[in-house]
């Protein structure tokens, strides 16, 4: 899948999908922000912190493989075999998983841990098996279903399920009342029905006989990109830990949702770029580096100026936004969102660089540089979180994404890949000009309007992006038309 109208349709289809969940996302945020107490969303927010890393644990790397592992296996036979060992060996991984949160939940004395902020969690405890288990064999299915470029079926299954999702929750608020066990409940239920969905898209590869040698080989080739996904998690989500570890758990929550929104950049960022990792990885194989070098170019110039846009474009109404999507109560946020947001676009362009390395071959320097600036965030986060609150965490947040996104940048030349300097630095120094004018003005109204306007006009003007690429992408979305059949 190398030609461009391939990669840009792949790219809008699974963008479309994950883009209709963003709208699922939002209402769960709403309800819980609107229903819940404090304590009771800090509950909430910390069992989803907590199912997302298990789900990164239980995982062992094979998430972000698999789309690499299909295709690089020769033959259906062989594609088919690769899905049917991952998700069966994925299924006697997480359930082993389960056992263990079980078992440790069960041999915990009851007033274990003492600290009130974490005790208001375990009630909750029986919770987090299913949602991870279930939530992880999603996962994978989805890039199974990507490194098949089954893109329409992956996306009808994020727009059905996401219907459903809000469905849910909106009922089960009106009826039974929003609670923390509803709220989980009908996530979980959404899951378990997207998951039917897009194994149902795999059905044929069930007819092949797992291989429990494959899985072992599979494991060895996804040990560094495990090993970066838990940096990765330490480096974006740990800091609404230290905040409920070093402040109080309020902050944390209010912290955790707003970053909802950043959440919406991220997977819809990342969807778009589904597409990039096995068509970079064709390059390379078939020796086109300079096709593969402008196609790093060109998919992080656009993805720094689309998501530098989106980001400057929500400060212009992000009091507005988050009376609407939370409730007063999330207003302090406003000082950190656009910092949150523009570590997004940070992390989305560093994620580039690092499916480059992975396509070279050189998994090992995305573990090298994320475990050290992991170590350095949260060394970071421990001394300015108690003098500056959420803001101290935000301005590491983006402060570590940035030099993520540098040094990787630095490993994909020294390793052979040539992208153009200038189209990738100019979006990213223009925002931190517009982000500086902004805090420098207190967040006036009119500097947000020239600020925006400035960057998107001097985006263009200075070359990062081009109105013929657009033009081009544009293009490529309309379907080619078919000649008029002669009578």
């Amino acid at each position: 899948m190398n030609t461009r109208r391939q990669i840009i349709r792949g790219a809008v289809s699974s963008g479309g999908g994950v883009a209709f969940s963003i709208v699922a996302l939002l209402v769960v945020g709403k309800v819980a922000a609107t229903h819940l107490s404090p304590a009771e969303l800090a509950v909430f927010a910390l069992l989803l912190l907590s199912a997302d890393f298990l789900n990164l644990l239980s995982n062992l790397g094979l998430t972000p493989t698999t789309a690499k592992l299909i295709g690089a296996a020769i033959g259906d036979p062989e594609k088919r075999r690769v899905i049917s060992t991952g998700l069966f060996g994925q299924l006697g991984m997480s359930f082993a998983f389960a056992a263990i949160v079980i078992g440790t939940r069960y041999w915990l004395p009851d007033g274990f841990p003492t600290d009130a902020k974490w005790q208001r969690m375990m009630p909750y405890f029986w919770l987090l098996p299913p949602l991870f288990v279930v939530g992880t064999l999603r996962d994978l299915a989805m890039a199974a279903l990507a490194g098949f470029n089954r893109y329409a079926h992956r996306a009808a299954g994020l727009v059905i399920t996401s219907a459903l999702q809000i469905g849910l929750v909106l009922t089960l608020a009106l009826t039974c009342g929003a609670s923390v066990a509803t709220l989980v409940g009908a996530l979980l239920a959404a899951y378990g029905a997207a998951l039917i969905f897009f194994l149902a898209g795999l059905r044929d590869a069930f007819q092949v006989r797992p291989s429990p040698t494959l899985y072992i080989g599979h494991l060895r080739l996804s040990a560094p990109l495990y090993a970066n996904s838990l940096t990765a998690f330490f480096l974006q989500r740990f800091d609404t830990v230290l905040l409920l570890a070093l402040l109080d758990a309020p902050s944390a929550a209010i912290y955790e949702m707003a970053k909802r929104l950043p959440a919406v950049l991220s997977r819809v960022m990342g969807a778009f770029l589904v597409p990039y990792l096995p068509s970079v990885a064709e390059f390379i194989a078939k020796d086109q580096r300079p096709k593969a070098s402008d196609l790093l170019t060109q998919a992080f110039a656009l993805t720094a100026v689309a998501g530098y846009s989106v980001a400057l474009g929500t400060i212009l109404v992000q009091e507005h936004l988050i009376l609407l999507l939370f409730s007063a109560e999330f207003l302090p946020t406003t000082t950190v969102l656009g910092l949150l947001l523009g570590a997004t676009c940070l992390l989305v362009q560093s994620g580039i660089m690092g499916q480059s390395l992975l396509a070279l071959g050189h998994a090992g320097l995305i573990v090298a540089v994320n475990v050290v600036l992991a170590g350095v965030g949260i060394a970071l986060n421990i001394v300015l979180i108690p003098r500056m609150g959420m803001l101290g965490a935000a301005l590491v947040g983006i402060a570590i994404a940035g030099a993520s996104c540098l040094l990787q940048g630095c490993c994909v030349r020294w390793k052979g890949l040539a992208p153009d300097s200038w189209r990738c630095l100019t979006p990213t120094v223009l925002f931190v000009g517009a982000m500086a004018a902004i805090h420098v003005t207190n967040f006036n109204p009119w500097m947000r309007i020239a600020a925006f306007t400035a960057f998107v006009l001097l985006s263009f003007r200075l070359g990062a992006v081009t109105v013929v690429q657009v033009r081009e992408i544009l293009t490529h979305l309309v379907p080619v038309a078919r000649s008029p059949r002669l009578p």
